[in-house]
């Protein structure tokens, strides 16, 4: 089941997740009339604990199928980072760790 992002509603994709392999959060909906209000999409990765090294993925799809999700963007910032994506056309979004040496877990948000 997927849950659609509200616009000005902080929604958390990956919270406090300690697992330091790959994993992906759930899936978020874009409302339907996104693309065309031109407003950005601000992604946030906060790190606790000391990292050595994370790899964040924003991913973004028309549907909800595993092999259409494309790489919107990528954090590597050990530290934690805020992103802004200029709009985009996709109905689908979801946020992937790849991996992360170290740290004790990461909290990634997005808000539209």
């Amino acid at each position: 089941m997927t849950k659609t992002l509200q616009i000005g509603i902080q929604e958390k994709f990956l919270d406090a997740l300690t697992d330091t392999g790959d994993n992906s959060s759930s899936v978020f909906t874009l409302p339907s009339n996104f693309a065309s209000l031109g407003r950005p999409l601000v992604w946030q990765s906060v790190v606790a604990g000391s990292p050595s090294a994370i790899n964040l993925q924003l991913l973004g799809a028309l549907n909800d199928v595993s092999a259409e999700y494309a790489l919107l963007d990528e954090s590597t910032n050990a530290s934690g980072e805020m992103r802004h994506i200029q709009p985009i056309n996709v109905r689908c979004l979801k946020v992937r760790q790849v991996s992360r040496t170290g740290g004790t877990s990461v909290t990634v948000t997005v808000n539209i």
